[in-house]
């Protein structure tokens, strides 16, 4: 019976067959056509499929461990090393800067959105987590440093100041404070002035005393002494008639050299000494409670005349109260007011006009 034989093993495989029985090796190629030999032949010639298939290995034979001698135990074989792959390093945000996870860039811990994309760094629920701005007022106090803490904390960093860099402050601030008086005293502006002023005219102190009135011309004066005008008695002041056919022209207060009264005459004040006047006040008619009051002319526009030659019109309102004009011109001596413009009485008229009082003060 013919058979065939496989040239990788030697393994004789029956006709037909394409692949070896022993070591399925492709027989096409590799396989011989054999006539059967007999079966002792083949027993030599074959070798179990088991044998075929396990490796052979020379071992030699193992030596005999000499009686008194310890063996080491054998080392373990050398197998193949495996490299481990490298380790990348994972690169973390600064705790105080929030990555991109788009782009990764490092953003602030308060932005929503990626500065460099617009990428959502924070979802919406997220954003009630963000600090809440403060409100105006608590960083008011916080910058006035209301809390002990602070005050602390400053009066810590000053102590750490050197010597030189307070010495260097203090200069700095005196400079700056000389220079804003120096544009304000070009600009005509005293703020040391201005604010001893405030002071008195909320005080009310500083009142001018010992002032003589007398009435241009004499004549003038009807029913009542020019002296009523700064005697700081209420109810009474100085009457004069007023003659002119109109309630007068406001704007001719201050209009020439002489007072423009056309229809009264003038009060001339006269200061005991030379007087740095600080505010004058005038009362337009008669008291409020007096019932002539509406019955008489009552001055709406006067002029103001100093010793400088220098002219102030001053507009009162048809008010029984006390009304005060700041004045800057100095030391004088004497005062002029002439009435300019008149409001008309109410009932019963009558050709009188009256100033309640004139008052003084001084810086």
């Amino acid at each position: 019976m013919a058979t065939l034989i496989c040239g990788n093993c030697g393994f004789s495989n029956a006709a037909g067959e394409r692949f070896c029985q022993s070591c399925d090796g492709f027989l096409d190629w590799s396989g011989q056509a054999t006539e059967e030999r007999p079966a002792e032949e083949r027993r030599v010639e074959q070798r179990p499929v088991e044998t075929l298939r396990q490796p052979i290995v020379d071992e030699a034979p193992a030596a005999e461990p000499r009686r008194g001698v310890p063996t080491e135990p054998a080392a373990p074989a050398a197998g193949p090393t495996l490299l481990a792959p490298p380790s990348v390093p994972v690169m973390t945000p600064p705790p105080d800067l929030r990555r991109c996870p788009a782009c990764q860039a490092d953003n602030d811990l308060g932005r929503r959105f990626c500065r460099r994309c617009g990428h959502w760094l924070v979802s919406p629920t997220q954003t009630a987590g963000l600090p809440a701005r403060r409100s105006w007022w608590r960083r008011l106090l916080d910058r006035l440093e209301l809390g002990r803490g602070s005050r602390g904390a400053r009066s810590a960093y000053r102590r750490s100041l050197a010597r030189s860099t307070t010495l260097f402050r203090l200069l700095a601030a005196v400079v700056v404070l000389a220079l804003v008086a120096v544009l304000l005293g070009v600009a005509g502006l005293n703020p040391v002035r201005w604010g001893r002023d405030q002071v008195g005219h909320m005080l009310g102190s500083g009142r001018v005393e010992g002032i003589e009135a007398a009435a241009q011309p004499t004549e003038s004066s009807v029913d009542s002494q020019p002296g009523w005008a700064v005697d700081n008695v209420r109810g009474r002041g100085w009457t004069t008639p007023w003659t002119a056919p109109t309630q007068g022209d406001p704007s001719r207060a201050c209009s020439g050299a002489a007072p423009s009264g056309l229809g009264a005459g003038a009060l001339v004040l006269n200061l005991p000494s030379p007087t740095d006047v600080r505010e004058i006040g005038f009362e337009a008619g008669l008291s409020g409670d007096d019932k002539a009051r509406l019955t008489q002319f009552r001055p709406r526009t006067l002029e103001v005349r100093w010793p400088s030659g220098t002219c102030r019109r001053v507009d009162l309102a048809d008010d029984a109260g006390l009304q005060r004009v700041g004045v800057d011109e100095g030391k004088v001596t004497t005062v002029q007011v002439a009435v300019v413009a008149v409001y008309e009485p109410k009932a019963n008229p009558a050709q009188r006009l009256t100033i309640g009082e004139v008052t003084l003060w001084h810086r």
